[in-house]
């Protein structure tokens, strides 16, 4: 068998138009299958809410940049910064040969 997704997070920025497939709808039963956690960055209101729900139904967090954002590159950096450094904390001690 090949390499499954199982237990891999997703950092997904978005508009949250949804143009293109798969749709959030379509893929949601998966990811959290395979137990993927997707921490989502909204860019603009509109994107927020959708994206706060696949966040929580995948136990990621969701970060939101208004459309007025005055510093929208600290603002990603602080998300990605806080994504990262939230999954290495929730890696266990034995995860690191200790």
């Amino acid at each position: 068998g090949g390499r499954t997704a199982e237990g891999d997070t997703i950092i997904l920025m978005t508009d949250g138009e949804e143009n293109t497939d798969p749709k959030i709808e379509d893929v949601l039963w998966l990811l959290m299958a395979e137990q993927v956690m997707v921490n989502t960055i909204a860019l603009g209101t509109s994107a927020a809410k959708k994206l706060e729900i696949l966040a929580l139904n995948t136990g990621g967090k969701a970060f939101s940049l208004g459309d007025s954002q005055a510093n929208i590159e600290a603002a990603m950096e602080s998300a990605f910064v806080e994504s990262t450094t939230t999954q290495l904390d929730e890696s266990s001690p034995s995860d690191h040969g200790q």
